[in-house]
Formats: C-alpha cells, sequence, structure tokens
C-alpha cells in the first residue's frame, strides 16, 4: 500500500472509531485516575488500556452495523461512503481488544478485570442489545465499573465511593437514552424495539434527565462539605440546564451531554474523592 493509501486508510479508521466519545472518555477517566492516585508507568497502561477499549468499542460498532448503515444510506460512516473494508474493521476491533484486555491487568493486576467486564458489556451492546429493550444495561454495567477499576488498582488497592459508582451509571445511562431518542423514529422503522422506543419520547426525556439530575445531586451532596456555595450554584445550574433541555426538544441531547460533563468537570475540579 502506497504512502498516500495508508494515510486515508488510517484516516478512514480514525472516523469509524467514533473518535469524539473515545476521546472523551479515555481523557476523562484517564484525568480522574491520575487525580485518585495513579502515576507514571502505570498511568501510561492505564491510559493505552482506555484509549484502545474505547477504538474496538468504535470499530466493532461500525462493522456490526454495516449492512444497516448502508441500507440507511449513512454518508457519515466511513464504511458506506468510502471503500473501507468491514472485514478490516473486524481485525482492528479484535486487535485493540486484545491490547486493551493486556494493558488492563499490566496496569491494575486483577483488577484489570473490571476493564474487561467493561468491555465485555460495550460489546455486548454493539452485538446484541443494542437495539433492544435491554440496550442501556450494558451502559449501566460499563460505567459503573469505572470508579472499581480505578480505585482497586492503585498499590494499595483501595474501595470505590457507592455513590461514585452511582453517578458514572446514571451519567452512562442517560447520555444513552438521550442519543438513543434520537434515533427512535428510524429503529422503529427496521421493527427494533429499542428502550427509548418502548418508553417513548416523553418518557425517555423524563428518564433520562431524572437520571443525570440524580447524579448531580449526589455530586451536590458531597461536594457541600468542601463548598457549599459551589454546591449551590451547581444545582441551580444543573437544574436550568435540565428545564432548557427537556421543553426544547432539539436542544435535549445536547443538554444532557452539558450536564454530563458538568459532572465530570465537577468531579475533576473539587475536593471531592471517589475513594470509599
Amino acid at each position: 500500500m502506497s504512502d498516500g493509501g495508508l494515510r486515508r486508510t488510517s484516516g478512514l479508521l480514525l472516523g469509524a472509531s467514533h473518535p469524539a466519545p473515545a476521546l472523551a472518555v479515555t481523557v476523562v477517566v484517564s484525568l480522574l485516575a491520575w487525580r485518585t492516585g495513579w502515576e507514571s508507568t502505570s498511568l501510561a497502561i492505564f491510559v493505552l488500556a482506555m484509549l484502545s477499549g474505547q477504538l474496538s468499542v468504535g470499530w466493532s460498532n461500525d462493522a456490526h452495523d454495516a449492512n444497516l448503515d448502508t441500507a440507511a444510506h449513512r454518508q457519515d460512516k466511513p464504511v458506506v461512503a468510502s471503500s473501507l473494508s468491514v472485514q478490516l474493521l473486524w481485525r482492528c476491533a479484535a486487535g485493540a481488544l486484545i491490547i486493551s484486555v493486556l494493558a488492563s491487568f499490566a496496569a491494575a493486576g486483577a483488577a484489570g478485570a473490571f476493564h474487561v467486564v467493561s468491555l465485555a458489556a460495550a460489546w455486548t451492546y454493539n452485538l446484541r442489545l443494542s437495539r433492544t429493550g435491554w440496550s442501556w444495561l450494558p451502559y449501566a454495567i460499563a460505567f459503573g465499573l469505572i470508579p472499581p477499576f480505578i480505585t482497586a488498582g492503585l498499590d494499595p488497592a483501595q474501595r470505590p465511593a457507592l455513590w461514585s459508582i452511582l453517578v458514572f451509571m446514571a451519567i452512562g445511562v442517560a447520555a444513552h437514552l438521550a442519543n438513543a431518542a434520537q434515533d427512535s423514529l428510524s429503529d422503529a422503522e427496521y421493527g427494533y424495539t429499542t428502550a427509548a422506543i418502548s418508553l417513548g419520547e416523553r418518557r425517555t426525556k423524563v428518564l433520562a434527565l431524572a437520571l443525570l439530575l440524580l447524579g448531580t445531586a449526589l455530586l451536590v451532596w458531597q461536594l457541600w462539605e468542601f463548598n457549599s456555595a459551589l454546591a449551590i450554584l451547581t444545582a441551580i445550574l444543573s437544574a436550568s440546564i435540565g428545564a432548557v433541555g427537556y421543553w426544547r426538544t432539539a436542544l435535549f441531547f445536547k443538554a444532557i451531554l452539558l450536564l454530563a460533563l458538568a459532572d465530570v468537570a465537577l468531579l475533576l475540579l473539587s475536593d471531592v474523592s471517589i475513594l470509599s
């Protein structure tokens, strides 16, 4: 393959990896690990485990959905808009998954199993549950296992605070519901029964918003001990963003993402610890 062909293929693979969420999850979780006490070589391997794992999830998603995306004329998908091979996507996804599993155990020892199970949940979503009424479950599992992966991988191992697990689960499921609500009409046309379709648009929005506000409330509760003024301000801003998102359907998904990012930023910038 020529240099030009290699660069083009690399660019297409990058596009098929869902780069924005892959990078966002990797950066946020890695920063949280660093803030919790990870450092040096272990932190570098942790970052590798997170990044390769996210790449494997993105590539396997596009590979599995290639036929559906082609039928729907999804020109935003590299496998549809170009000659990117589905077989190449599967090979890259499998390779990235192997790297992530090995790096997880190398970085955290036995605690790497938390990340491996998280990846298994994400792959199960891609391969089986993405268009069923159980589509929310892999998100709850995958995001909920982030705190124990970080804390149990420390030396010595620590236990995560229960509230931190609940916050991450709430963020993951809320973001999924908000995203699934956008695709509910097209999914219904293909005869799928996703959680968003089963609930209906209004109840999906209410549940997604309720979950994220619950996660925010748990953070505010923890933050109150350190800075009550910031806790109050966070509660007011969260309620305002949520209200705007609920009443402006076009802004709902963006509002949910903004709330999720605000929660994570608050966790990273405050003195709140996810250790038990």
